[in-house]
Order: structure tokens, then C-alpha cells, then sequence
């Protein structure tokens, strides 16, 4: 197995050896574009070496672990410790663990596109999010979890950069002004919020890549581009993050046609059609080739809690949030990162997700940015783009701090009503480094710049710094003030050291060429101290230490789930262990099964998982729920059950056995139908303690036999399992008595019978589950989940592979077509 150690090291040293054997064979001629590529990618691999260097050295992992033990189990581990940053909770809730999923399908040679560990069974490829496609788990066959969720940071940040470094140089950025704006890119509040593997990086990374491709096809008609432009559109669709999709190319397609406007304005309409179509083609073909996990994904998109949501409201979930605090939030991380005191430390960081809109892109990478807004550019493309990027990132930005009127136009657009927009915040980030980028590349090659407008600028910020800190400065504590003034001062420094670099460069000019080497060592001197902080580096043996309670749990025999009381097994962690749970953490969770966990609950989230107040409703019993998780010394009536019965007491925490539980598919003596999904509820209520007995079929149904049975339900011989996989259940039912059945797994589109070889019918059973009719003298059954929408999308996306090859054989065959 590689390590991440082995991963950084082995291939920084190949980059070495390369560039010294280049080195040795020009003999002293000058280096060409390869070096210049090759010894950017050297210095990026040795920038991003530092900031992992806790892991390459001290042997951890970029994994906020540690959040765990803020609960039991791992709460009574004897190195227990307060998590160092509680806001990276979907970490352990739910990327690692469906990483762990994903790498236990790849070795066991299945495709992961069921989750039997979560919600009763969830889909896992339709989701989207868990990114399972994405090329990047390729390495989980071959390195360990943990070192593979910090190679992944590593590889992102990375292509961040070089995507960055290439898209400026292709515009005759110098050098260092094209490292400095890497630098910012790929180390901006976005990126450095979202490192633990967060799958929105796993698209924004390739934002530059993007932005080159569609600007080489614009200007050139570049077929090599239109190509690199299909390949970078497949891979940012299977990164996992549909909502920064649809904002990367909402942007990205208005800069294609303005480029191509720009540039072939007065060359006649042919040129324009014949880009276009390049264009177009481009798209259709990325589409098609990611027909196997859009598909999926375009189905499950209907069914989630999200969806609905909107659907209901007939609007976007966030337009009733406040414009002014949002914008003083959103506005202070671009001033200074954790202006209002930063998670870590558990300080006021404002009202709104400080992961979600920061947008830092470093103290000095502001002040560049702006004076290339304020100063004039002498070459004319780079004065066009400067316009581009302006208003692009302005307008970005705009809609991210729910501008009144702009926000709501936005909104009411198709797609937009469906996206959470603050998200458009990496397209200010991305753009306002470019700006940085240009204005370090006119100091360093004209080297006159207006020194007012420069101090106006710094003082401007400044000013708006000092008046941020004054927002709500009466609710804060003495403690919660003195990091606000702190911060400030910080901020005082970083700025005053960039204004320092810039006087001087337009001073001294002989040394103008260094200023954005000197500025590019100052934003990393910002980046490593707060981005560091922000992200963990956890010793890989309290990255999901198994404990006694889950070492019991896992020895148990036979089919169950587990369900966790408060303040214990957050939800999503059992999924890791391999233990099916009736709870899970995705942020697009089916609305049916959210409908029947809200009964459990008490409370309907279409976001979180609720936590558990009782279980004392008759859907734990339904769902198979045996073992009940508890904090130490939690009784069978604080659960609000008295039937619970104790199995485990120990140091870290407490199991109840509930023996009331259902068997994983049982025989009910009754079947009602109703018309639809309300109806199904209606009558689920009024027939809720008889789960057992009575089940709820939806439409019009003659396979359901209400015949009354001889023998006791609860003494007859039950299915046996014989086999069980993520996607496939196996039943023996050879002495088992025919009639209707009911699983407690949800009801999904893709889920087949097949009953002694036969096919057999799935019927939407009690509003999200299923049911099927057994016939007598049955001896084996098979639940396999096997989606039409997956098996569609594979064919198209072979279909469209295939033809994008017989098009790049028939263009070779005859290259003057």
C-alpha cells in the first residue's frame, strides 16, 4: 500500500531529477515552455509539501477526526480531546465514511451504487455527492483511507494551481505574476475552508483549466482544446458538486461568447457558427459520456428533500436571508479571515456558515486586485480581460451577498431557483485573483503606478476593516472583543507590509521584477498561519478508533440496525464500521423516508438528520432498529422505552437491545391500499401499532392476499439470510409459509425480485418501503438493486466514447476536412 508520504516525496524527487537532467542537457541555452511548466509544478509541489508538512512528517492525516470525540463512544477514550474545528462535521458524518464505502466496493470488485448502511438503505452513486466515479478513488485501491483523504487536498490544490499558472501565462503573464495569482487561487478562503475533501473542490480546482480550454477554442478554434475541454467537463461532473457545476458553466459560457466577439468581430458570422458549434459539440459530448452518473443522479434529483423543498415554496430555499448580515459576514472573510474570531477557537464568527462564503484571497491579493481595478493597463487584451474578470467577479459576488433585486432576479431564473448561490463566491475568488495577477505583472514590467491612488486603496480597506469590527461590537464578550482587535491588528500588519512591497517596487525600479516573489512569500505567510489552523491534521489512530461498545455491536449476529440517542454515534459514523443505521448525513436525502424518519423524530429537516428524542415510535421497532446506543449511564426510560433491555455497560457508553424489533423482511396477516401517498400516510397513522400485522400498498393492487393465516406470526419459521452485498440480499425461504411480505428498506427505482429465478413484483409498501407477494413452497428469493437509469447511462456514455473515437479516426484519415 502507498502511503501519502510515499505519494508527495517519491514523485517531488522524480520532479527533481527531471528538471536537473534538463537542466544539464540545455548547457546554458535558454530554458523553453516544458522547463517553465516543469520547474512551476516543482515550486507548487514544494509550496503545498510545507503546508501538508504535519503529515510528512509527523504522520497525520488531513482528517478532522478529533470531531468525534465529542461523542460516546470515543468520548471516553483515555487521549479524548475537544475537536479543533467542530465545522468540519460532514467529514466524519459523511465524506470519509462514504469513502470507506466506496474503497470496500473497488477491492471487493462491485460497483458502489447502493449505500445499505444509511437511511435504511440509500442510494449511493444516484446522490451525486459521494463522487463516486470521480478518478481520484482510483487511488483507494491501492493507498490507505486515511492517506488517501489527505492526497486528495494535496492533488487539488495542486491542479488548482498549475490550471492558474498555465491560464496566465497563456495571456504573457510573466512568471512570478503568474505563480503569484496561482498561489492566491489555489490557496483562497474557498479552497482552504473546503480542503477535507469536500467534494465542491473537486470543481473548482479545474475552474482554470476550464477557462483556458473554452479560451483556446474561442481564439483558435483549437481542436487539442475542444478535446482537453470534454475531458475536464466530464471530470468536474462526476467532482461531486452539481450546484458549482451549473455556476462554473453559468460563468464560464458568457466569458466563451464574449471572447469570441472580442476576437473575430469583424471576421463575419462563419467563424462565429463554426466556434459555436465547437462549443455546443463539446458540451453534448460531455454530457453523454457522464450519462452514467447524471442519470442516476437526474432521478434520485425528484425524489430528495431538496427538491421538494423548493418545489413546495415555489422559490430558492435562501431568499429570506438578511442582506446586511450577510454581506458584513461574507465582506469581513474577504477582508481578513476569522475577522469575527474563527471557529477553531470557537469565537462570534457571525451568523452564516463561515465554510460556505469565504472569500478571502490574502490581505495583499485584495490590495493588488484592487489597485489593478483603479490603475490602468497598457496592452489592450489584458485591459479587455480586466474588464471581463471585474464585472464577472463583481456580479459573482453581488448574488453571493443576496443583493436585493439582483438576488431575487437571479433567483426567479431556471436552475438558479434550484442552487444555493452563495456558492458563486469561488467565481470572485478566482477572478479578483486574476486581477491581483495582472497588477503584479504591470508593476514588475512598467513599474509606474499611481503612489496616491495605492495609499488610497490601503486606506480605503483599512477604513472598511476598522468599520466591520464595530459591527455588533456590543454583543461580543471582553474575550470575544479582544480577538476582534486582534484580528485587526493582523490584518494592520499583512496590510501594511503589501502596501511597503508595492511603494517600493515603484520607487527602487531596479527592483521592481521581485515584487511578486515578495508578495507571493507574504500571502503564503497568511495562508499557512490561518489555514493551517483551520484544518486539522489528526494522528491516523484517533481517525475512527474502533472502542469496546462498537467491538460488541459488530459481533453480534444476524440482521439489524442501530439507531443512536443524543450525544452519541453522530450521524453517519456507523456507516464507516459497516453497521446498518436507520440515520445518515447527506444533504440531499430522499423526502419519503425523511417523511417517515420526521414520525421518529419529531421534526422534519430536510437538510440534517434529527436528532432522536424517545424511542418509543413504532418505526423503530419497523425498521429493524435491535440495538439502541446510549452515553454511559442512560437508562431504558431516559430512552422512553421501557422494553429496552441493557446488553452493554461500559466506560464508553451503553447498548439496549430492543426485542420488540422486526425482522428485516417479515409476513403481515392484512393488506389495504390507497390511492396515493397521502392516503398511505392517512392509514399508516391510524394503523401505526400494527406494523406488524397490516401493511399499506399504494395504487391498485391483486397481487396482495388478505387471507387470514392459521399460524402465529410471531412463532412461524422466518426467512433465513444466506447472502448479503451492498446491492443483493438472498433469502431462504424453504419451510417459510407464502403471502405478502414487507422489507424495511426504502423504496427506490432500480430495486428487483426475483422469486426461485422468476421475476417477481416490488410494491411501494407503509409510503417508502417495499412489499412483495411470495407464493408457497418459495425456496429462494433475491432483492438485488440494479438501476435501469445507471444501466441507460452506461450505454450512452459508451455510445458517446465511441463516436467522439470514430470522429478523431475519420479527422486523422482525412486531415485537410
Amino acid at each position: 500500500m502507498m502511503s501519502f508520504q510515499f505519494m508527495v516525496v517519491g514523485l517531488w524527487l522524480i520532479m527533481l531529477a527531471v528538471s536537473i537532467k534538463r537542466q544539464m542537457a540545455r548547457h546554458g541555452l535558454p530554458s523553453g515552455q516544458t522547463d517553465l511548466y516543469l520547474n512551476a509544478a516543482f515550486l507548487f509541489w514544494t509550496i503545498l509539501g510545507f503546508f501538508f508538512m504535519d503529515a510528512l512528517v509527523n504522520d497525520t492525516c488531513l482528517v478532522p477526526g478529533d470531531i468525534l470525540y465529542n461523542y460516546y463512544p470515543w468520548k471516553a477514550a483515555p487521549d479524548s480531546v475537544p475537536p479543533h474545528n467542530p465545522l468540519l462535521s460532514d467529514i466524519p458524518g459523511c465524506v470519509y465514511p462514504w469513502m470507506a464505502g466506496i474503497q470496500k466496493s473497488f477491492r471487493a470488485l462491485e460497483l458502489p451504487l447502493w449505500n445499505p448502511y444509511a437511511y435504511s438503505g440509500s442510494p449511493f452513486a444516484g446522490n451525486q455527492v459521494s463522487a463516486v466515479f470521480h478518478p481520484f478513488n482510483l487511488f483507494l485501491f491501492v493507498m490507505p483511507l486515511a492517506d488517501a483523504a489527505t492526497w486528495f487536498p494535496f492533488l487539488r490544490l495542486f491542479i488548482a494551481a498549475m490550471g492558474m499558472f498555465s491560464l496566465l501565462i497563456s495571456w504573457r503573464i510573466s512568471r512570478w505574476a503568474s505563480i503569484f495569482g496561482a498561489i492566491l487561487y489555489a490557496l483562497c478562503g474557498v479552497h482552504i475552508s473546503w480542503l477535507a475533501n469536500y467534494p465542491e473542490v473537486s470543481v473548482t480546482m479545474l475552474i482554470p483549466w476550464i477557462v483556458i480550454s473554452l479560451d483556446q477554442i474561442a481564439l483558435r478554434g483549437s481542436h487539442r482544446w475542444w478535446l482537453i475541454f470534454i475531458g475536464l467537463s466530464v471530470i468536474q461532473f462526476l467532482g461531486g458538486h452539481c450546484e458549482t457545476s451549473f455556476h462554473v458553466y453559468a460563468w464560464a459560457t458568457p466569458f466563451f461568447f464574449i471572447r469570441l466577439f472580442q476576437r473575430h468581430k469583424k471576421k463575419g458570422p462563419a467563424i462565429f457558427f463554426s466556434r459555436t458549434g465547437l462549443f455546443v459539440s463539446a458540451c453534448i459530448f460531455s454530457l453523454g459520456i457522464s450519462a452514467f452518473q447524471l442519470l442516476p443522479f437526474l432521478e434520485y434529483l425528484p425524489l430528495s428533500t431538496r427538491m421538494h423543498e423548493i418545489a413546495t415554496r415555489g422559490s430558492n430555499l435562501f431568499t429570506g436571508l438578511d442582506f446586511i448580515s450577510v454581506f458584513v459576514t461574507v465582506t469581513s472573510t474577504l477582508i481578513s479571515p476569522d475577522f469575527y474570531g474563527s471557529p477553531v477557537t470557537g469565537n462570534y464568527w457571525g451568523a452564516f456558515n463561515f465554510i460556505e462564503q469565504n472569500t478571502h484571497i490574502t490581505v495583499t491579493g485584495l490590495f493588488f486586485a484592487i489597485m489593478a481595478v483603479v490603475g490602468k493597463i497598457k496592452n489592450q487584451e489584458t485591459r479587455f480581460l480586466k474588464f471581463i474578470f471585474l464585472w464577472g467577479g463583481l456580479t459573482a459576488y453581488l448574488i453571493a451577498v443576496r443583493t436585493p433585486g439582483l438576488f431575487d432576479f437571479v433567483v426567479s431564473l431556471p436552475l438558479f431557483k434550484q442552487n444555493s448561490n452563495h456558492r458563486l463566491i469561488i467565481i470572485f475568488s478566482f477572478a479578483f485573483s486574476i486581477l491581483a495577477a495582472f497588477e503584479a505583472h504591470e508593476v514588475q514590467t512598467s513599474g509606474y503606478r499611481p503612489i496616491c491612488k495605492s495609499i488610497l486603496v490601503a486606506g480605503s480597506i483599512l477604513l472598511s476593516a476598522m468599520a466591520l469590527h464595530h459591527v455588533d461590537v456590543t454583543e461580543l464578550t471582553t474575550e470575544q472583543l479582544h480577538h476582534r482587535w486582534r484580528h485587526l491588528y493582523i490584518f494592520f500588519v499583512f496590510g501594511g507590509l503589501g502596501l511597503l512591497l508595492y511603494l517600493i517596487s515603484i520607487l527602487f525600479v531596479p527592483i521592481k521584477k521581485y515584487l511578486p516573489l515578495a508578495a507571493t512569500g507574504l500571502i503564503l505567510i497568511e495562508t499557512f498561519t490561518w489555514g493551517g489552523n483551520f484544518n486539522p491534521f489528526i494522528a491516523r489512530n484517533n481517525i475512527f478508533p474502533s472502542m469496546p461498545l462498537i467491538d460488541f455491536i459488530k459481533s453480534q449476529e444476524g440482521l439489524f440496525r442501530v439507531a443512536a440517542f443524543s450525544n452519541a454515534m453522530p450521524s453517519g459514523t456507523e456507516q464507516f464500521f459497516h453497521i446498518d443505521s436507520i440515520s445518515g448525513l447527506d444533504p440531499m436525502k430522499t423526502y419519503g423516508y425523511e417523511k417517515i424518519y420526521s414520525q421518529i423524530s419529531g421534526k422534519y429537516n430536510s437538510i440534517y438528520t434529527g436528532h432522536i428524542p424517545a424511542f418509543s415510535s413504532p418505526w423503530i421497532n419497523f425498521l429493524n432498529v435491535r440495538y439502541v446506543v446510549a452515553p454511559p449511564g442512560t437508562s431504558a426510560e431516559d430512552l422512553g422505552n421501557s422494553q429496552l433491555q441493557p446488553v452493554y455497560h461500559g466506560f464508553d457508553g451503553e447498548v439496549y437491545y430492543n426485542p420488540n424489533a422486526f425482522e428485516r423482511i417479515f409476513r403481515v396477516k392484512k393488506c389495504m391500499t390507497a390511492k396515493n401517498d397521502t392516503s398511505a400516510l392517512k392509514l399508516l397513522s391510524q394503523n401505526l401499532h400494527q406494523l406488524d400485522k397490516v401493511a399499506i400498498i399504494e395504487g391498485k393492487n391483486t397481487l396482495c392476499i388478505n387471507a387470514a393465516l392459521s399460524s402465529d406470526l410471531t412463532t412461524e419459521v422466518r426467512p433465513r439470510l444466506l447472502k448479503r452485498t451492498n446491492h443483493t440480499m438472498l433469502f431462504d425461504f424453504n419451510g417459510v409459509p407464502g403471502g405478502f411480505y414487507v422489507a424495511g428498506l426504502q423504496f427506490y427505482p432500480g430495486w428487483k425480485l426475483d422469486i426461485d429465478g422468476r421475476k417477481g413484483a416490488i410494491l411501494k409498501t407503509n409510503s417508502t418501503f417495499m412489499g412483495f407477494q411470495i407464493p408457497e413452497n418459495t425456496s429462494l428469493i433475491k432483492l438485488y438493486y440494479s438501476p435501469m437509469s445507471f444501466k441507460l447511462g452506461v450505454s450512452v456514455s459508451v455510445l458517446c466514447i465511441l463516436l467522439l473515437l470514430g470522429l478523431q479516426l475519420k479527422g486523422r484519415q482525412n486531415p485537410s476536412a
